[in-house]
């Protein structure tokens, strides 16, 4: 080590260090939960491929009656644009109620890919949860026909749990501004049809729900028990980890702005990085040294020659990941989570600034050997 150090400069090892602090620096993360293997529905008219794909179970009438919309489509349908819609994204930013949000419907999501989970009269499901501790945890809801009583049931690591209560109210009450459970993810929404005729101009809303997990355990699942009365829909949920969260389970960003800090599971796969360079769960192919060999994440340098590949130079490809992207990504292709790119790009540019110095060392060694 140094042997390598004399001649790295001082440019590459002001990079490792930056690297280490990048891996050391701890904050807050912002976990959108994974529920995919939940959801039975579509309760938002999205425009999917230049073409209306209409709501299948909505928000009313025992899922038959109503739904939401996006902006693309509804401007697409010539509403009024005054209208409130839903994000065509499915992303809700932070504000000082709630972190951001992702839920699970997008105008880029296939037409067949599913939004949420709707339980008509009484029923029950559940949920892993990434594996940390939590300081809040939230639930995004719909109750229609009247209120729906919850029973939240949240599991620990160590086999204990912890119940909130909660009774939701019907999506078209309004919510005193001070109440420290229930609020409005989005408020004052119109309904639509079947036929995406609007129903109702406004005052329907998509409702929030904040719990507090125990905060010295370790979180590891949820379960939802609803009595009988009100149609009720569920749209994801989303919370705040304190400590370190499993990689392989969660979209995690830092929860003071954003940044993604660790690997969507719905992106994750098994991919690996080439030597060297980095491959994805079907995106770029490694490079230099040897082929890849197929581990959890596609973030290494690998290979034999630290700095020689990045993720386009030549060298052996990296093994594609195994697990598929999911349909919930809203057509993203690449395989690695946003969180993983970065200190791809930071290894990547490691690699280069130590190439050059030894560069740089190769061409004062022959110069000073060549006859003057």
């Amino acid at each position: 080590m140094n042997h390598f150090k004399k001649y790295m400069g001082r440019s590459a090892l002001a990079a490792l260090s930056m690297l280490g602090l990048a891996r050391t620096a701890k904050a807050d993360q912002v976990v959108q939960v994974p529920v995919d293997a939940l959801l039975n529905a579509r309760a938002v008219t999205t425009l999917t491929g230049g073409m209306l794909v209409t709501w299948t179970m909505g928000v009313d009438g025992g899922g038959k009656s109503d739904g939401y919309m996006t902006a693309a489509a509804s401007k697409f349908h010539n509403d009024p644009a005054t209208l409130k819609t839903l994000p065509d994204d499915g992303v809700f930013p932070a504000d000082a109620r709630h972190p951001d949000v992702v839920l699970h419907f997008s105008n880029d999501a296939p037409a067949a890919s599913q939004q949420t989970h709707y339980v008509v009269g009484a029923g029950n499901f559940m949920f892993a949860v990434p594996a940390s501790t939590y300081s809040k945890l939230f639930l995004f809801v719909t109750s229609s026909e009247g209120t729906s009583t919850l029973r939240v049931t949240m599991t620990y690591a160590d086999a204990t749990t912890d119940v909130a209560n909660i009774t939701v109210p019907d999506y078209y009450t309004d919510i005193p501004a001070n109440d420290p459970v229930i609020f409005n993810l989005a408020s004052n929404l119109p309904k639509w049809g079947n036929t995406n005729a609007v129903v109702e101009m406004n005052h329907h809303n998509l409702t929030g729900l904040e719990i507090h997990p125990m905060a010295a355990k370790t979180l590891t699942g949820v379960q939802v028990d609803k009595t009988a009365p009100g149609y009720f829909v569920f749209w994801g949920a989303t919370g705040i980890a304190t400590g370190a969260v499993d990689a392989g389970t969660a979209d995690a960003r830092d929860a003071s702005n954003g940044v993604d800090a660790s690997i969507d599971a719905s992106d994750s796969g098994s991919g690996s990085g080439g030597g060297a360079g980095s491959s994805t769960t079907g995106g770029s192919s490694g490079s230099g040294g040897a082929t890849g060999a197929g581990g959890t994440t596609g973030a290494t340098t690998g290979g034999a020659t630290v700095g020689t590949g990045g993720t386009t130079g030549a060298g052996g490809a990296g093994q594609a990941g195994s697990q598929p992207k999911s349909a919930a990504d809203s057509g993203c292709s690449c395989g690695l989570a946003r969180g993983a790119r970065q200190p791809m790009f930071i290894g990547s540019w490691i690699g280069a600034v130590v190439l050059a110095s030894l560069r740089r060392r190769r061409r004062r060694v022959s110069c000073s050997a060549r006859p003057r």
